[in-house]
Order: C-alpha cells, then sequence, then structure tokens
C-alpha cells in the first residue's frame, strides 16, 4: 500500500516539472539597455547553422556569451551579426497541463485497480 501514494507522487512531481519549449526572441537589447539574462538558450550562428545549446547566456547589444551544454563546457561568445536565431526555453503551459492530467488519470486508474484488486467478497 506504501508504494502507491510514492509512484503517485513521483508522477505527479514529473508532471508538474513541466514540458518546455523553445521560443524565438525577436530582438537584442539595444546599446543603451543592460544585458539580459537567460538559464538556457539555443543560438543558431551563421557560419555552419549548427545549433549549440547555451546555459546560463547574457544578452547584450553587441554578443550572444553562454557555456555550452555536455560534458565538455566551455564558454562561447558569439557577435551579434553572427547569430542567425536566438531562441530561449520557456515552460509550455499546455503541455505541462496535458502531463499533469494523463500522470492523475494514471494515479487515479492505478488506485482503483489496486483497491478493486485488495477487495474481499
Amino acid at each position: 500500500m506504501k508504494l502507491i501514494p510514492g509512484l503517485s507522487l513521483g508522477l505527479l512531481l514529473m508532471a508538474a516539472g513541466g514540458c518546455t519549449r523553445w521560443q524565438h526572441v525577436q530582438t537584442m537589447p539595444a546599446p543603451a539597455e543592460p544585458p539580459a539574462t537567460l538559464r538556457s538558450a539555443r543560438v543558431t550562428p551563421a557560419q555552419g547553422g549548427q545549433r549549440v545549446v547555451l546555459r546560463d547566456v547574457q544578452v547584450t547589444a553587441d554578443s550572444v556569451i553562454g557555456v555550452t551544454d555536455g560534458e565538455m563546457r566551455r564558454r562561447v561568445a558569439l557577435h551579434r551579426s553572427q547569430v542567425v536565431v536566438l531562441e530561449r526555453r520557456v515552460t509550455d503551459r499546455w503541455k505541462t497541463a496535458g502531463a499533469s492530467v494523463l500522470a492523475l488519470a494514471t494515479v487515479y486508474i492505478a488506485l482503483v485497480a489496486y483497491y478493486i484488486a485488495t477487495l474481499e467478497i
């Protein structure tokens, strides 16, 4: 019986963690504005065109600076003219709500199945 609440709580916490998506950042800060800070960003550079995921990103008037994601962490700085696309990670409310509803339905079905299985007739 103690296993069911633990699994239920785990499922709900995973669902509440949220689903994310990448959102295009329309403009970079003007020279007079302070740098924008992003926890995570995906940058598509002009050369090569291969997307790079960066952590702890600072977007200034003239550059995008961050740390690469993965085993070989290194600091990367790209000039504004080298950045074709800049995207930030945001929580997708609809996907998160859907995952939460699915988790709740799974917990409900598991509890009903458990109680039916333990009924003594």
